[in-house]
């Protein structure tokens, strides 16, 4: 009786034809590329505040992050209260959407840049037409009243 005997070879072929073998660069790890920086929304108001100097001149400058509002208040004399002295500070504070599209404004002084003697910083809490091209409401001082702003960019 004849025993058949199946070989059966597993493995790798191996010969003079083959390819030879590829080795790949090591890999290189890299710092995350970090997203494009976004760029605050500017907009700047001019116009008028009355506190217990009398009408006096406004530009309101605002960078808008978010909600997030930092920005310039920078007043001085107008041609009908020309005594008023130049000053400015700096503010921060909050920009919220209420209906219809108006956007309400509450910003708090945070320090001097130009401090002319007897002047104290004050803040504003305003609302904004539908179209966002006006800013009125107070000033939050007990001396003082309205502010009345337009957009001029």
């Amino acid at each position: 009786m004849r025993v058949a005997v199946l070989l059966v070879l597993a493995g790798c072929w191996s010969s003079s034809d083959a390819v030879p073998e590829q080795r790949l660069p090591p890999l290189v790890e890299r710092e995350p590329v970090p997203p494009p920086m976004r760029r605050p929304a500017h907009s700047v108001w001019k116009g008028h505040y009355v506190c217990a100097q009398g009408r006096t001149a406004l530009t309101l400058s605002l960078d808008h992050d978010g909600p997030t509002l930092s920005g310039v208040f920078d007043f001085g004399p107008l041609d009908e209260n020309p005594t008023v002295p130049h000053g400015s500070y700096r503010m921060t504070g909050t920009a919220t959407t209420s209906g219809g599209g108006a956007v309400v404004v509450k910003l708090a002084p945070l320090e001097w840049i130009e401090h002319p003697n007897n002047y104290v910083m004050v803040g504003i809490e305003a609302t904004t037409d539908r179209e966002r091209r006006e800013l009125s409401g107070v000033i939050t001082h007990a001396t003082c009243g309205e502010v009345e702003l337009s957009r001029v960019e």
